[in-house]
């Protein structure tokens, strides 16, 4: 289904499906997620007319600058037509207070938006973001008279998340996730208790299907490196093939480094590793030293893996120093998961290409100081 409500039309040619953007939009069973009401215009385009305003006197062909600047905004809960007709759960009770949450799908963050609040918004060039907008509503009373709020995102890795959850009864399968103001005593599904993460920062509760959940491997390294100096040189392409000299010997990007970026790795042969990495920015920021990338291509000696993907977070311990953590998300055909072993040899490798880096930078002080 598209963000629009409507069913789409898929006209690729058979055999050159792209099957991890089809898995987002519809259910394992083939069928569809219909949003509740049809898509719409927001109100400042609704009499927008470009051909009359002014802004555009004629047709003519224009060369769009090839490296634009980014792109700001702003959205907020109420930017969402009808919204308060959603937040009707049928009760009769209309006391809904403009509260919501914010969920953003790429970067895979929940904001909580308090009545009439901004989430400000920055886009790079080729750069796009899905919110859904969910509705925070009061749902019980805890000791001490707290209120707990709870608002229901859906299934966190379709593109219609808040469509696959309706009246609490939740359509497909894999990663579904909700809003809560405190820590839920259980999570139960079909009657059976499951279990679940909760997120006491950001207030996220999510649940995975057992089947369908990606395994996950993390790991941490101290380097004697500062934050700061290691993710500029490990975030600046031209910088890798001379770190990491015999490893690596070329790297094309296409992007901005920003989420979107493809960056390709020309590996060595003598090195063993295959001959290309091609990872996907997801999530890049600077400020907090994290990346997330989906990998796209690898050669690697544990086997083919079905789904594969890298979360590098850098942590200051001082004025020359670091921890690099890593988390590594991967799915196997089977469902299965690999050996403590090969698991081990994928921590490694990035680690490998880290260590060269860090060794690197400690040879040469001035570089990124």
């Amino acid at each position: 289904m598209a963000i629009g409500g409507c069913p789409i039309y898929v006209s690729d040619k058979p055999g050159n499906h792209n099957l991890e953007l089809l898995r987002k939009l519809v259910l394992p069973s083939g069928s569809g997620l219909r949003v509740r009401l049809p898509g719409r215009p927001t109100r400042e385009c609704l009499f927008s007319d470009q051909a009359r305003d002014g802004a555009r006197v004629a047709k003519k062909t224009h060369v769009h600058d090839a490296a634009p600047g980014t792109l700001t905004g702003a959205v907020r809960a109420d930017d969402v037509d009808a919204i308060a007709q959603v937040a009707d759960d049928g009760d009769g009770d209309d006391g809904w207070d403009g509260e919501a949450v914010a969920y953003m799908q790429r970067a895979r963050e929940l904001v909580r938006l308090p009545c009439d609040a901004v989430l400000p918004v920055t886009l790079g060039a080729l750069d796009y973001e899905v919110f859904h907008v969910c509705p925070v509503r009061a749902i019980a009373m805890a000791p001490g008279g707290t209120v707990v709020a709870f608002a229901p995102v859906g299934l966190l890795d379709t593109v219609d998340a808040t469509a696959a959850a309706v009246a609490l009864r939740v359509h497909g399968c894999n990663h579904f996730g909700a809003y809560f103001s405190r820590r839920p005593a259980r999570c139960t599904l079909d009657g059976a208790d499951v279990g679940f993460t909760y997120d006491g920062d950001t207030r996220t509760c999510s649940q995975r299907d057992p089947l369908m959940a990606p395994a996950c491997v993390s790991d941490e390294h101290a380097v004697a490196v500062s934050a700061e100096r290691l993710w500029k040189a490990f975030m600046d392409a031209s910088a890798l093939p001379k770190a990491c000299a015999g490893l690596v010997d070329d790297i094309a990007v296409e992007g901005n480094g920003g989420p979107g970026t493809i960056y390709t790795m020309k590996l060595n042969p003598a090195a063993g590793v295959g001959s290309t990495y091609k990872t996907r920015v997801a999530v890049c920021d600077a400020a907090s030293h994290v990346l997330k990338s989906d990998v796209l291509e690898a050669e690697s000696k544990v086997g083919k893996l079905k789904s594969h993907s890298t979360e590098t977070k850098l942590q200051a311990t001082g004025d020359g120093s670091c921890v690099a953590k890593l988390k590594v998300e991967y799915e196997l055909e089977d469902g299965s998961s690999l050996s403590p072993e090969k698991e081990k040899d994928i921590v490694d490798g990035y680690y490998g290409m880290l260590k060269m880096i860090e060794d690197y930078l400690v040879a040469h002080p001035a570089e990124y100081a």
